[in-house]
């Protein structure tokens, strides 16, 4: 038996990282959040990944969720995007795209938009763990931070490592890179 079937027994939901995914599954949204149009595609992937668990789970989770994510990459790919504004006007940079050139800040984008009210953060690892090492990694990190704290009651805990095409070719990056992994702890 696997570690993971041993330490978690809840679904693990897996997201293909892919523009269509975004555009298959935008139905589980109640609505569009009113910065849809102009938000990073990492926070639109953890905003229907979000959406997923809770077609799930939602009788298990209570209000006060938090958003727990393991990944290597986190928003390099929006870094990226963002820097090419920079090299061509210092004064024209992207203040859209700046936005997003944290991890956590797509994560708050999810919470914001469901109104989740727990702790949300990134955990950034090593690029040689597999997903589902980082998966249960975070799961007991979720686990400790339930059982040492009364804000945060559950936790939507995922792992995510998206890369752009022009974001591997740049970082010589050749690892497939196209699905998230999420779940959730009680």
């Amino acid at each position: 038996m696997k570690t993971m079937d041993i330490l978690h027994t809840k679904p693990i939901i897996t997201l293909d990282l892919t523009d269509s995914t975004i555009n298959n599954l935008e139905h589980l949204l109640p609505i569009k959040p009113k910065r849809w149009g102009r938000m990073d595609i990492l926070s639109k992937f953890l905003i229907i990944g979000c959406a997923k668990v809770l077609e799930v789970a939602m009788s298990e989770l209570k209000q006060e969720v938090g958003l727990l994510c393991a990944t290597t990459y986190g928003s390099l790919s929006t870094d990226i995007e963002y820097a090419k504004t920079i090299s061509i006007d210092v004064k024209e940079a992207s203040p859209i795209l700046f936005g997003y050139t944290l991890p956590n800040i797509s994560l708050s984008e999810a919470a914001a938009f469901f109104k989740f009210k727990g702790a949300v953060y990134a955990n950034i690892y090593d690029p040689n763990i597999t997903e589902e090492d980082m998966l249960t990694s975070v799961i007991k990190k979720a686990a400790i931070w339930l059982n040492s704290q009364e804000l945060t009651k559950s936790f939507i805990v995922c792992t995510i490592n998206f890369l752009t095409k022009e974001a591997q070719d740049r970082l010589k990056i050749n690892r497939n890179l196209n699905k998230a992994l999420f779940t959730w702890v009680v």
